[in-house]
């Protein structure tokens, strides 16, 4: 790109990028080091993202025809976006759209179908196409941390409802909190329902207008901050402490453990992985809150709502 005339004073010299120079043979180790490596540069950097190539139908439709995969979208869906390629731009004749017959249309997302089949070695009518392209992704070379960042990015922020804001830092003293984690399934739970002594397992509090993202009902769990240094916080829930100890985490009159430690997911604004005092990491399987002294399992998406007002 850089070789155009013109280039270097265009809106798109100024922006943060990446060129991959990838090749059109897909399963070529050229080609998955080169589109493993512009994945990567996803979870590094905010959206939203351009991916263009030169006619923007071989390789980024491939390229997208994965993220959406990933993403859940359906077959259907991914063949009738990569058909917006031909529309946009193969149909102008005259300075009109002409609409594409049946037999080129069914030409088309055969190419789509193919290829991605190709890549995934799967029957894509009957394939789980997001674990497929999780799997794919992992063979490339991505790590589980980066997948789920690289999703987490694509997905965007919630929303809160209404009389809460997401948290753009780390928690402050003096004030109340709501935790919501973003599970393996796309889908956001709040930290609720917990009782002194006990394991804390979770309410499906923002479930499923991803749209808005809004509270179903409202969180009954209030946390407050007893205590934060640099990125170690305290957390209570009435006059007990939120702790996380080598399995689970829980609320406890007892402070053993405390202490949890917030670390920005790298690429994010407002998402944080959380520790204990003795390297616990918090997961998070869509069901309930666990820990692994181990950092084993899916490492839970961690975002701080405050009340507002």
């Amino acid at each position: 790109a850089e070789a155009f005339e013109g280039y270097t004073d265009s809106y798109y010299s100024t922006q943060t990028k990446i060129f991959l120079g990838l090749p059109v043979a897909f399963t070529s180790d050229e080609f998955k080091a080169g589109l493993a490596e512009g994945f990567r540069f996803i979870t590094t950097n905010e959206g939203p993202y351009l991916i263009h190539c030169l006619e923007g139908k071989d390789r980024t439709g491939l390229s997208i025809g994965i993220l959406e995969c990933l993403m859940g979208a359906s077959l259907e869906e991914v063949q009738a976006d990569y058909l917006k390629t031909y529309e946009n731009y193969f149909e102008v004749k005259d300075g009109a759209h002409v609409a594409l017959t049946d037999e080129q249309e069914k030409v088309l997302t055969g190419i789509i179908t193919k290829n991605l089949g190709i890549i995934f070695d799967a029957d894509l009518e009957t394939a789980d196409l997001a674990a497929e392209a999780e799997a794919y992704l992992t063979e490339i070379g991505l790590t589980a941390q980066e997948i789920a960042t690289l999703k987490s990015n694509l997905n965007g922020t919630p929303e809160p409802e209404e009389g809460y804001v997401l948290s753009t830092g780390l928690p402050e003293d003096g004030k109340q909190y709501v935790i919501v984690a973003k599970a393996q399934d796309g889908k956001y739970y709040a930290l609720d329902n917990v009782e002194t002594n006990k394991a804390v397992t979770t309410s499906t509090l923002l479930e499923v207008d991803e749209a808005s993202m809004t509270f179903a009902e409202a969180p009954e769990t209030v946390l407050y901050t007893a205590a934060v240094d640099g990125e170690s916080i305290q957390f209570m829930v009435g006059e007990n402490y939120l702790h996380l100890n080598a399995s689970k985490i829980r609320v406890t009159n007892g402070t053993t453990n405390s202490y949890l430690t917030f670390t920005a997911v790298e690429g994010t604004e407002n998402a944080y992985n959380v520790r204990a005092e003795n390297d616990s990491i918090l997961t998070f399987d869509g069901t309930t809150f666990n820990a692994s002294n181990k950092g084993s399992g899916t490492v839970a998406a961690i975002y701080l709502f405050t009340l507002a007002g």
